[in-house]
C-alpha cells in the first residue's frame, strides 16, 4: 500500500484515536537517520546510476540556500527595509503577483442548519468569476443586534470526504467557536470540495506545464482563503480587527500562505503545516505532500522566510512528535528561526510553539491549546478550555460519527446543483496568466530582447550566475567519450561522433543535445544536417544516459525538488549544454563557430543555452513543439508569464536558426521577430522533414477557423470509436483518448448521449448492457451513478463530457461530436455548447450531428452543409462551404468531388472504418480507398486506428 493510499484512509482531520494513527504510521514509515535525529522519509533512490548525484547535489544547493536565512537577522531595519520587496516576492511565488483584482463575491447562502448553541449558515462565494468557494459558516445561535464578533477562518486538510467536501470533516471545530462566540468560515478546498478539482498536477498527474506557468494549487487556495476574510469582513456581525486563522495539514501549509500574505489576519495557529528545505528535499519529505503544500521557490527564499512575513502578529507553531511528514528536526529549525525574527521586533512573547505526542491528527491537547491561544489573543480570556472534547468527529469511514450528516452540510445537496459555469476543474488553465508578447518594430527590437531576457533571467533562470561557467573536463571514459563537471556535483557526458579526417580541415563543431531515446538518437539529423569539415559532438545532460536518475511517478522526487530550490530539471539541463559549448568554444578557438542542435524537448532546451551563452554561433531544430503548454515541451519555471517558444527563438536573432519539422502557423512570429532583428536570411524553415504525418496530439491543438493550420496537417486523423480501442482501453473511455494522444491522432470522435438528469455522457451503445453489464440506457440514470459506474472487465469509469473535453484539452485534441441521444432541446445543447467554450475547444470542435436545432445552440462548432447546400452543389453550382466540412463514406464522393467541395471552401474528411468493409478484404479496400482520396487532396480521415499504418 503507498503512502498516500494509508494517508488518504486515515484522513488528515479526522478526529482518530492516537493508537491508531500511531499504528498505521508505524507500518507505513522506514525512519533513517541523515544527521543527527533528522527524520528522512524513506529510503533514497539507488536504482539507476544518477540518483546519489543528483541527490547529493539538491543537498547541497538546499543547504547553500537555507544558509541565507541568517541574512534576514542583521537587524530590525534591515528585515523592515527588504519586507516589501519580500512581500512582492512572495505573492509572485503563489502566482498572485500581479495581484488579482477582487471582483465580486456573489455570496450566495443555500440553506442553514441549526444545532444546539449554534447556527451553520451554507454558502459559496466566487473568488473569482466562476471559481467556486464552497464553505460552512458556523455562528453562535443569538447575537445581540449590532455586536461584532472575532472570527476564525478554517482552512481545511486532506480529509476525504468524497462530494461533500472535506469541510464536513472539521466540522466539531466549527461547531466549538460558534458556542464559544466566535464566527467561523470553514473552506472546502479546491481537490477535495464539493466541485473537486486537482491539487496533483506534478505529483502525480503529468501536468509539468503547471511549472512554466507557474501556477501551483497553494496560490489558489490562499487567494480563496483571502476572498473568504473579504467576505467575513462584509458581515455586520463580524469585528474586522479580530480575525485568525487555523487548520491543520494541508490546512496548516494554507494558514501560512494566507497569514503571511493578508496583514488583515490578527492571529494564526498553524498545525502541522510547515517544515523545511533541509525536511521537505534533504530528507525527501516532499515525497508525503501533495502540490498544494509549496510554492516554486523563484527567488531562493530560506523556507522559514515565508512563515517570517506574519511577525510580529502572533503565531501559534503547533505540531506532533512523532509526524512523518512534519518530522520534529525540521520544525525544531523553523521555531527557532521565527524566535529570532521575532526577537528583532521585542515581540518575542508573540510566537510559540507546542508539541504534542503523537502521529500526524488532532488531538485533546492541540484543541485545548489552539482554542485558548485564539481566546487569548482574540478575546483576551487566557482562561483553561475546558470542553474541547464535546461533539467530535470520530472513527473513519463506514464506522465515522459525526454532529451534523456530512450530507446535510452540503452547499449543492444535489447533483444537479453544481454549477454549471464553474471553471474550478480547469482553474490551472486560467488562473496566472499567460504573457502576451507583441512582435517588435525593426527600431524596437534589441530594447524588447533586453527586456524578455532581463525578466527571463529574474523568473525562470533566477539562479543562474551572470554567464554560465565552462565546463570542467573530469576524466577519459573511452576514446571517444569523457566525462565533465558543469556545475558543483553535476557531470555528464560528452562523446564525439564525427570528424573530419585532418584537424585543419574542421570548420564548425556541431553540438547534439541528447534529450530521449537509445544511444543512437539523433544520428539521423545529424547526418542530415553536418557538412564536410564538420566536427559532431553529442552531449548527455544531467538525467540521461550515465546520470540517469530514478523517477517515479508519483512522486516525482527529483523533479519536484528543484521547484522548491528555484529551478527546474531542464534549466539545470540547459545550465549543461551551455557550460559545454563554452569548453568547446575555449577549446576550438575563435575560428570555429559552435552550433547546438537538437529534436523535440531537446531543441528547445539547445535555443534556451544559445539565448545564455553568447559563444553559440547558431542553432538547429527538429520537430519542436511551439509553445510550453505541450505536454512534449519542457518545464521552464515560470516561462510562460514572460513568453512562449516562439518568441525564445526569435530572441536568437541575428544568430542562424535552422528549424526542421512539421510547423504550424506560430512558426510566423518566430519569422516575423527575425524580420524585425533584420535577420530574415539567418532564420530557415524546412517543412515534412520525416515522418507519417504530423503528430499535434501531444504538440498543438488544431485551429479549424485557420484553413492554413488545416492544410499543414495534412491529413487530419480523427479517432473513431473515441479514441484508440484495444483490450484495456473500451470504447470513448479515458484510456482510448489517451492513447489516441500518444499515437499522434489530430482529432478524436466522441459520441454523446444524455443522462437522466441532462448531463452529456460519453457512451456509444443504445444498451449499456454489453459494455457495462447493465441493462438499460444512459438517458435511463442519473449522472452520478453514471460516473461511479466502469466499464465491463476494467476499472475505467464512464466518462461525462465534460470529464472527456478535459482530456482532449489536456492531450491537445480536437474533436468530432456524434449526437446518439437526447431531447434536442435548448438547455442540453447549451450545455454542450458550454463545456467545448470552457475547454479552449471553441475552434477544434466539429459535429456529425444533422439537428437543426444543434446548428442553432452550438454556435462554437463546424457543421456539415446543409442539405439545401449539397443539392446545389450536386447540381454542379458554386456554393460558399467555409466553416462546413463534409463527412460521409468513400463510395458518396468522387475525386472531382473533392475537389469542388474544397474549391467551395468545405473540408473534406472521409470516414475510414471497419464496418464499411467486407472482413475478408476491408485491409485492401481501405487500402485502396486511402490512396484514392488522399491523390484527390482530402484534408484528412475519420479513422479507424487498424487503419494508421496504410497511411505512407
Amino acid at each position: 500500500m503507498s503512502v498516500e493510499s494509508i494517508l488518504r484512509q486515515l484522513d488528515y482531520g479526522s478526529e482518530m484515536k492516537t493508537e491508531t494513527l500511531m499504528m498505521f504510521f508505524g507500518l507505513l514509515l522506514l525512519v533513517s537517520s541523515s544527521s543527527g535525529y533528522s527524520q528522512a522519509y524513506g529510503e533514497p533512490n539507488r536504482g539507476a546510476p544518477g540518483d546519489e548525484m543528483i541527490q547529493q547535489y539538491l543537498q547541497a544547493t538546499t543547504a547553500d540556500i537555507e544558509s541565507g536565512f541568517g541574512d534576514d537577522l542583521g537587524s530590525l531595519e534591515h528585515w523592515e527595509g527588504n519586507r516589501g520587496q519580500f512581500k512582492q516576492e512572495y505573492l509572485h511565488m503563489l502566482g498572485l503577483w500581479p495581484q488579482p483584482e477582487k471582483t465580486p463575491l456573489q455570496a450566495t447562502v443555500t440553506g442553514t442548519i441549526e444545532g444546539k448553541g449554534y447556527v451553520v449558515e451554507k454558502i459559496h462565494y466566487q473568488s473569482q468569476p466562476k471559481l467556486y468557494v464552497t464553505a460552512n459558516l458556523y455562528r453562535p445561535a443569538k447575537v445581540n443586534p449590532g455586536q461584532r464578533l472575532p472570527a476564525i477562518l478554517y482552512v481545511c486538510g486532506h480529509a476525504m470526504r468524497g462530494r461533500n467536501g472535506n469541510k464536513t470533516a472539521y466540522q466539531s471545530h466549527g461547531i466549538w467557536f460558534a458556542r464559544h462566540g466566535y464566527i467561523c468560515l470553514m473552506v472546502d478546498t479546491l481537490q477535495l470540495g464539493e466541485i473537486a478539482a486537482l491539487h496533483h498536477g506534478t505529483y502525480r498527474e503529468g501536468r509539468w506545464w503547471w511549472l512554466s506557468r507557474g501556477y501551483t494549487p497553494a496560490g489558489v487556495e490562499c487567494w480563496n482563503g483571502i476572498r473568504g476574510i473579504d467576505y467575513l469582513n462584509s458581515r455586520s456581525d463580524v469585528d474586522s480587527e479580530r480575525i485568525g486563522v487555523t487548520g491543520i495539514s494541508g490546512g496548516g501549509a494554507v494558514t501560512f500562505w494566507i497569514a503571511a500574505a493578508d496583514e488583515r489576519v490578527m492571529v494564526a495557529v498553524p498545525v502541522s503545516g510547515m517544515a523545511d528545505l533541509e525536511s521537505y528535499v534533504g530528507n525527501r519529505v516532499v515525497n508525503g505532500h501533495c502540490d498544494c503544500m509549496f510554492l516554486y521557490n523563484t527567488f531562493q527564499w530560506p523556507w522559514t522566510r515565508i512563515a517570517s512575513l506574519i511577525a510580529p502578529r502572533p503565531l501559534f507553531f503547533m505540531n506532533s512528535d512523532n509526524d512523518s511528514i512534519f518530522p520534529m528536526d525540521a520544525n525544531d529549525r523553523v521555531i527557532h528561526r521565527l524566535e529570532r525574527v521575532y526577537s528583532l521586533y521585542g515581540a518575542g512573547d508573540l510566537v510559540d510553539s507546542f508539541v504534542s505526542i503523537g502521529g500526524h491528527a488532532y488531538r485533546e491537547d492541540i484543541r485545548k491549546a489552539s482554542y485558548r491561544y485564539f481566546n487569548i489573543h482574540l478575546k483576551q480570556d487566557p482562561r483553561m478550555v475546558a470542553d474541547s472534547e464535546v461533539d467530535l468527529v470520530t472513527g473513519r469511514g463506514k464506522t465515522a460519527s459525526h454532529p451534523i450528516d456530512p450530507q446535510k452540510l452540503r452547499v449543492f445537496p444535489r447533483d444537479s446543483d453544481l454549477p454549471s459555469d464553474e471553471m474550478n476543474t480547469t482553474i490551472d488553465e486560467h488562473f496566472v496568466a499567460t504573457a502576451q508578447t507583441e512582435v517588435p518594430s525593426a527600431n524596437a527590437y534589441q530594447t524588447w530582447k533586453k527586456h524578455l531576457i532581463t525578466e527571463l533571467r529574474r523568473i525562470s533562470f533566477n539562479w543562474f550566475p551572470e554567464r554560465v561557467s565552462e565546463a570542467r573536463l573530469l576524466r577519459q571514459v573511452s576514446v571517444e567519450s569523457v566525462e565533465m563537471e558543469t556545475e558543483p556535483g553535476i557531470t555528464v557526458r560528452l562523446r564525439k561522433v564525427k570528424s573530419p579526417s585532418r584537424t585543419e580541415d574542421v570548420k564548425r563543431a556541431l553540438l547534439y543535445v541528447r534529450s530521449s531515446g537509445s544511444e543512437t538518437s539523433g544520428l539521423e539529423l545529424i547526418r542530415k544536417v553536418s557538412e564536410e569539415g564538420d566536427l559532431v559532438y553529442r552531449c548527455e545532460p544531467r538525467g540521461f544516459g550515465a546520470t540517469q536518475w530514478t523517477r517515479k511517478n508519483p512522486p516525482n522526487y527529483v523533479e519536484r525538488s528543484h521547484t522548491l530550490l528555484g529551478r527546474t530539471v531542464d534549466s539545470g539541463r540547459v545550465y549543461d549544454i551551455a557550460s559545454v559549448a563554452r569548453y568547446l568554444r575555449r577549446r576550438h578557438g575563435e575560428g570555429i563557430g559552435i552550433h547546438v542542435l537538437g529534436e523535440q524537448s531537446g531543441g528547445i532546451l539547445a535555443a534556451y543555452a544559445a539565448l545564455f551563452e553568447p559563444g553559440i554561433a547558431g542553432v538547429i531544430v527538429k520537430d519542436i513543439p511551439l509553445t510550453h503548454m505541450d505536454l512534449s515541451s519542457p518545464p521552464i519555471l515560470n516561462v510562460l508569464r514572460v513568453c512562449d517558444i516562439p518568441d525564445i527563438l526569435g530572441l536568437l536573432a541575428p544568430r542562424p536558426l535552422r528549424v526542421i519539422g512539421d510547423l504550424d502557423h506560430r512558426i510566423q512570429k518566430t519569422q516575423a521577430i527575425y524580420s524585425a532583428a533584420q535577420a530574415d536570411t539567418s532564420l530557415s524553415l524546412a517543412d515534412g522533414f520525416s515522418g507519417r504525418w504530423p503528430v499535434p496530439g501531444l504538440n498543438t491543438l488544431i485551429d479549424l477557423s485557420d484553413s492554413k493550420d488545416v492544410h499543414q496537417r495534412v491529413p487530419v486523423l480523427i479517432a473513431h470509436r473515441g479514441g484508440i480501442v484495444n483490450a484495456q482501453a473500451p470504447e470513448c473511455s479515458s484510456e482510448a483518448i489517451r492513447l489516441a494522444a500518444e499515437a499522434g491522432l489530430t482529432m478524436v470522435e466522441l459520441d454523446v448521449q444524455e443522462s437522466r438528469d441532462g448531463v452529456p455522457i460519453l457512451f456509444h451503445d443504445r444498451n449499456m448492457s454489453k459494455a457495462c453489464g447493465i441493462d438499460g440506457s444512459v438517458n435511463d440514470y442519473e449522472a452520478a451513478f453514471l460516473k461511479r459506474t466502469s466499464f465491463k472487465g476494467s476499472p475505467l469509469l464512464i466518462l461525462t463530457l465534460e470529464d472527456a473535453l478535459a482530456l482532449c484539452r489536456q492531450y491537445r485534441l480536437g474533436v468530432m461530436l456524434d449526437l446518439k441521444s437526447g431531447r434536442d432541446d435548448a438547455r442540453f445543447l447549451k450545455e454542450i455548447d458550454r463545456v467545448i467554450v470552457e475547454h479552449g475547444l471553441g475552434h477544434a470542435t466539429i459535429s456529425i450531428s444533422s439537428s437543426l436545432q444543434a446548428r442553432q445552440q452550438l454556435k462554437h462548432v463546424l457543421f456539415r452543409p446543409t442539405d439545401k447546400q449539397m443539392i446545389q452543389f450536386r447540381e454542379g453550382n458554386d456554393v460558399d462551404l467555409k466553416g462546413t466540412f463534409w463527412f460521409g463514406l468513400p463510395a458518396q464522393v468522387t475525386s472531382s468531388q473533392v475537389v469542388r467541395l474544397k474549391q467551395n471552401g468545405a473540408y473534406v474528411f472521409p470516414a475510414i472504418n471497419t464496418f464499411r468493409y467486407d472482413e475478408g478484404n476491408h485491409m485492401e479496400s481501405a487500402s485502396k480507398d486511402i490512396e484514392r482520396l488522399r491523390a484527390a487532396g482530402v484534408d484528412g480521415f475519420q479513422i479507424d486506428s487498424v487503419y494508421l499504418n496504410l497511411l505512407p
